[in-house]
């Protein structure tokens, strides 16, 4: 076998078999076929990754398996370590990142921007403070105390308060000085009329001496 690569290139040209097809199959990527027709076993990675493939690819293809990996061998010894990338870096290095690490710059991102959001609102007056969350306001409603039943004011009965002022009047005797005669003092006696002052003329006529 001349050349490895070129046997393999030309087998798939001679089945009739294109790249896409072989990806469908194989799920081996155009460039990675490309790099096992044209002998660039050093780029497709470690050595036991570069062989599987140069076998797989192999198999797939019909060709002789001893043959082929025989040769690879010889091109590729398995105590070669894997040599730099051949052209100075013409492709760019791809960066792997996983899943979870997206996810958690994702959701860094979206607090970010959204704190800003927030905060931007805030100092715009946009945001108000929800009624559940306002302090209660101070109850101001005033309670009266409780009337207490009046006392009832006692009746005046004007016949009775004429009876206690004439009572009064009755108890202050009107002394009038005697003219001294003989030595001999006589008693005075008092005509005033204090009732029929107070309460007027009598309505049945009848004089009080």
């Amino acid at each position: 076998m001349e050349n490895l690569g070129s046997h393999l290139q030309k087998l798939r040209e001679e089945k009739g078999i294109s790249y896409d097809k072989v990806f469908e199959d194989l799920r081996l990527r155009e460039d990675q076929l490309r790099l096992i027709e044209e002998n660039r076993y050093f780029e497709l990675g470690h050595f036991g990754f570069a062989k599987a493939m140069v076998h797989k690819y192999a198999g797939y293809l019909g060709a002789d398996l001893d043959e082929v990996m025989a040769e690879f061998k010889v091109m590729v010894p398995e105590n070669t370590k894997k040599q730099p990338v051949r052209g100075g870096g013409s492709k760019s290095s791809k960066i792997m990142l996983s899943p979870n690490l997206l996810w958690l710059l994702g959701i860094i991102l979206f607090v970010i921007v959204l704190g800003a959001i927030l905060w931007y609102a805030h100092n715009q007056g946009w945001l108000k403070t929800p009624e559940f969350l306002k302090p209660a306001a101070a109850d101001t409603t005033v309670v009266s105390k409780p009337r207490l039943p009046q006392e009832k004011e006692p009746k005046v009965d004007p016949m009775r308060e004429v009876q206690k002022e004439v009572t009064k009047a009755a108890a202050i005797p009107s002394v009038t000085p005697a003219q001294p005669s003989q030595g001999v003092r006589q008693a005075v006696q008092d005509s005033t009329d204090h009732i029929g002052e107070l309460m007027g003329p009598s309505q049945v006529n009848v004089g009080l001496e």
